[in-house]
């Protein structure tokens, strides 16, 4: 695809990871669409990016929540940019902080509707745009340890959203069989943003130590060159050279480029890099001495 004539839409673009997103993208000559709960930041940030960088951007208050206000945000994108080829979901909460005690149910649903129906709406409501294009692509963001060896603990909403989007993007990486288009989640790693400030406002004590002390060290840190092999692993995975990769959940920290660009086992039907379950049947677990 060519950058200076594509089309890119983010959801959660005016902070953090979505921010830093919106603006390597447009650096490279793409057409920003961007997204979020503020309407005047995502309109002071997409003002920013064409100030910046010389290219075409919009900025819409979005509750990615709403079915109605994402198509309304797709449509605006239509309008003044013109079809997205690429659509990065990256609107999120964290959820309660705790026990499955410590928060009312109701807080914990609510993540769940964000993180997974939120990602849904997102992918509705541009799914004809990408995979009607030449090399269309869905980036989920991973997260929470999900296919590490162990979830973030403390954070059982936000990591049992981000195990849905795995089994999601599989799923929806089979509609696109058809297509040169793909459908991937990546999980950056940790950067140091203001996602985790809500584990400190819990307190150690519902957080744990381990988590109250990740978060604590992440104060004040820059997100300066904490994102480099993010975008390393994502302008790989959205070229044309990726199309054998879809229905994967992908990490910054323990994949690149060279590493997926050398294998012969993404195949529709391989399990590298998905979710499965360890039976010793179909799976087996490799026990590293």
């Amino acid at each position: 695809m060519s950058d200076r004539q594509s089309v890119a839409v983010i959801s959660g673009g005016t902070r953090g990871i979505g921010l830093e997103i919106a603006r390597f993208l447009a650096s490279r000559g793409w057409q920003i669409g961007i997204c979020s709960r503020s309407g005047p930041e995502a309109t002071e940030v997409s003002i920013d990016l064409t100030r910046e960088f010389g290219v075409s951007s919009v900025g819409s208050a979005t509750d990615v929540a709403s079915p109605n206000a994402v198509e309304a945000f797709a449509q605006v994108v239509r309008r003044d940019l013109g079809r997205p080829c690429l659509v990065i979901c990256n609107a999120a909460i964290l959820g309660p902080v705790g026990g499955p005690t410590d928060a009312p149910p109701e807080d914990w649903a609510a993540a769940l509707h964000v993180n997974v129906s939120g990602v849904y709406n997102m992918i509705n409501a541009f799914w004809t745009d990408v995979i009607s294009q030449p090399d269309g692509r869905i980036i989920t963001m991973s997260g929470g340890g999900v296919g590490g060896p162990r979830p973030l603990r403390k954070t059982t909403a936000y990591v049992a959203s981000k195990a849905a989007l795995a089994s999601l993007v599989e799923t929806l990486s089979y509609e696109m069989q058809d297509t040169s288009s793909t459908i991937n989640s990546i999980a950056p790693g940790a950067v140091p943003t203001t996602f985790m400030d809500g584990v400190l406002r819990a307190g150690r004590d519902l957080a744990g130590d381990d988590l109250f002390a990740d978060a604590a060290s992440r104060i004040g840190q820059s997100t300066t060159g904490t994102l480099t092999d993010f975008f390393r692993l994502l302008t790989y995975v959205i070229s044309p050279e990726s199309r054998e990769i879809s229905g994967r959940t992908l990490s910054a920290r323990w994949n690149n480029p060279e590493e997926l660009a050398g294998l012969d086992q993404l195949t529709e039907d391989a399990n590298l890099y998905r979710l499965r379950r360890i039976d010793n049947q179909l799976f087996t677990e490799e026990v590293k001495e």
